[in-house]
């Protein structure tokens, strides 16, 4: 609802056509993004951070199934080749159970044709990494979707592993 002299409802009037163009940008996303929700978000901003808030939106890279399937398999790739033979890679979603992570690993099973019985010794729990640690030649291969400040990954980290 439109209130006169209501700064943010004015931003977001006079960046209409902006919302209009990041809706379709997110259009692919697993959850709903449109016009609305992100008004929603950008009414979460401080009348004077709005145009950060907008200019952060335009700055976000979204990948849309397509290209998680891409990357996905160029991750592989070039993960096998950094490794290299000899080495056994051990992959792990890097968060809770049922969170973005889990969806990830199993995506990237299906991308790189790692399906059935004969892969899963491949892909643990985070919490089983443990098991591992007196291995030799083994690598680990944590997948997760975002990478921010490292904050997330040091707590889980340091949370669900014992050493």
């Amino acid at each position: 609802m439109f209130l006169p002299g209501d700064k943010k409802d004015e931003f977001l009037e006079r960046h209409d056509g902006e919302i209009d163009g990041l809706a379709q940008h997110f259009g692919g996303y697993i959850v709903h993004v449109d016009k609305v929700s992100i008004r929603r978000r950008l009414r979460q901003f401080k009348t004077e951070h709005l145009e950060i808030g907008l200019k952060l939106l335009h700055h976000v890279h979204f990948y849309d199934q397509h290209r998680v399937l891409t990357e996905q398999r160029l991750l592989h790739r070039q993960l096998n080749q950094v490794v290299g033979a000899g080495r056994e890679i051990i992959y792990a979603s890097f968060g809770s159970p049922g969170t973005s992570g889990d969806e990830l690993i199993h995506r990237y099973r299906l991308a790189n044709n790692m399906q059935g019985a004969t892969w899963d010794p491949k892909f643990i729990n985070l919490s089983d990494v443990g098991q591992f640690v007196e291995r030799q030649n083994l690598c680990f291969a944590f997948i997760d979707d975002f990478v921010g400040t490292g904050r997330q990954a040091i707590g889980t980290w340091n949370g669900n592993l014992a050493f």
